[in-house]
């Protein structure tokens, strides 16, 4: 009698015909050897999909890595960017700067020239 399914398979049967169980003590010492030389189950199905997620992981860190690199260079043409734009700012400011020292040239001299009549 198969102690798992309780099916009768004779009394020569080492194991049971219905599930496969071992029925007499002897056969059930082989199973386990026999199953302790296998790596447990959860790690034979890691072994089958380890190809996949490896390849996969590969996947995604590729695009990750697309993603810094594009990310990087729109970072690089704002400061660009960023930078001409002051550079202009930089020019006007001195334009400004230097008309005002003109204007302010002109106005001494013209002060001074007018002292210089008037006396």
């Amino acid at each position: 009698m198969c102690p798992v399914c309780g099916t009768y398979s004779g009394p020569e049967a080492e194991f049971c015909t219905v599930c496969g169980e071992p029925l007499n003590t002897l056969a059930r010492v082989f199973q386990r050897h026999r199953d302790a030389r296998k790596p447990p189950q959860f790690i034979q199905q890691a072994r089958l999909i380890a190809p996949e997620l490896r390849e996969s992981g590969a996947a995604g860190s590729q695009a990750r890595m697309q993603e810094m690199e594009t990310a990087e260079t729109v970072r690089q043409q704002s400061i660009q960017i960023q930078m001409e734009r002051q550079r202009a700012k930089d020019r006007l400011l001195m334009r400004i700067g230097m008309g005002a020292v003109v204007v302010f040239v002109v106005l001494v001299l013209a002060a001074a020239f007018l002292m210089a009549v008037s006396r």
